[in-house]
C-alpha cells in the first residue's frame, strides 16, 4: 500500500484519504476470496497487500485505456469503456472499486455490471470521496452521500453489510486545510511555512480511523467506504 506514515508536504492533501482507504482495505481484506476483480484498478496499489492477506486465487485489474496509468510496468488485465464490463456473469468471488464511482458518468450502470459479474454470496468493497477537489477532469461526475450509496447498491440488488463515513467536523477542517496548503494559489514558500506552523493543530484535529454509520442533518464526512454482498 502507498500511504505515507507522516503527512509530509508533498502528499499533505491526500494523507487523510489514503490513510482511511488503507484502513478500509486492512479491516475488510479477510472478506475477499477466490477470483477478484479490481474495477478501475489504476496502478493496482492494493494488489500485493490483498494477495498477501486474503485467499485470492486470481487478481484481475480492469480499467480504461489511460496513459496516466497504463505504461510498460502497469497494464490492466482487461480494458473496458467505463460502463460495460466485458466479462461473463457470475465470474468473480470478490470485487473492489476504490475511488472510482465518482468518475463514472452512469454509476447505476456500473454497479449493476458489478452485480452481474459477481457470484452469489460474493462481496464488494468500495470507497468514494465526499470532500475533494475536482480531479481527473473532465471525468469527475459525482459526490455521494451515505443515502445515495445505499440507494445505488440496494437498487442493483446488493444487501448492505455496512457503509461508514470517515471524518467529523474537526477532520473536515484538517482535510480542507491540507488541500488549501497543497493546492492553494499562495507562493509555495508561504504555503510550506503555514504547513509547518499548522502541523500541531492538524494532528489535534484528525483522528485516524474514526468512522460513523449514522448521518443526521448538519453531519459531515470526508468520504465513505463499505462492504456490500450479492445475495
Amino acid at each position: 500500500m502507498h500511504t505515507p506514515r507522516f503527512p509530509n508536504f508533498g502528499q499533505f492533501d491526500t494523507y487523510i484519504i489514503r490513510n482511511e482507504i488503507d484502513l478500509c482495505i486492512k479491516k475488510n481484506v479477510g472478506q475477499l476470496q477466490g477470483k477478484l476483480l479490481d474495477i478501475g484498478c489504476g496502478r493496482m496499489p492494493y494488489r500485493d497487500f490483498i494477495k498477501q492477506h486474503a485467499d485470492i486465487s486470481d487478481y484481475v485489474g480492469l480499467d480504461i485505456e489511460n496513459p496516466l496509468y497504463n505504461d510498460a510496468q502497469f497494464q490492466p488485465d482487461v480494458f473496458w469503456d467505463g460502463v460495460t464490463i466485458p466479462l461473463p456473469d457470475n465470474s468473480f468471488n470478490s470485487i473492489i472499486i476504490m475511488e472510482v464511482l465518482e468518475h463514472c458518468e452512469f454509476p447505476e450502470a456500473v454497479i449493476a455490471e458489478a452485480f452481474r459479474v459477481l457470484k452469489p454470496g460474493g462481496k464488494l468493497i468500495f470507497s468514494v470521496p465526499f470532500v475533494w477537489h475536482y480531479h481527473d477532469t473532465p471525468y469527475d461526475f459525482n459526490r455521494f452521500t451515505y443515502y445515495k450509496l445505499k440507494s445505488l447498491f440496494e437498487g442493483a440488488g446488493f444487501s448492505i453489510d455496512h457503509i461508514v463515513g470517515y471524518g467529523n467536523w474537526n477532520g473536515f477542517i484538517a482535510h480542507t486545510w491540507s488541500m488549501w496548503i497543497k493546492r492553494g494559489s499562495l507562493p509555495k514558500f508561504i504555503r510550506f511555512g503555514l504547513y509547518l506552523i499548522g502541523l500541531p493543530f492538524y494532528f489535534l484535529l484528525y483522528k485516524k480511523g474514526k468512522t460513523h454509520q449514522t448521518f443526521k442533518t448538519n453531519d459531515i464526512a470526508i468520504g465513505h467506504h463499505g462492504v456490500v454482498i450479492k445475495p
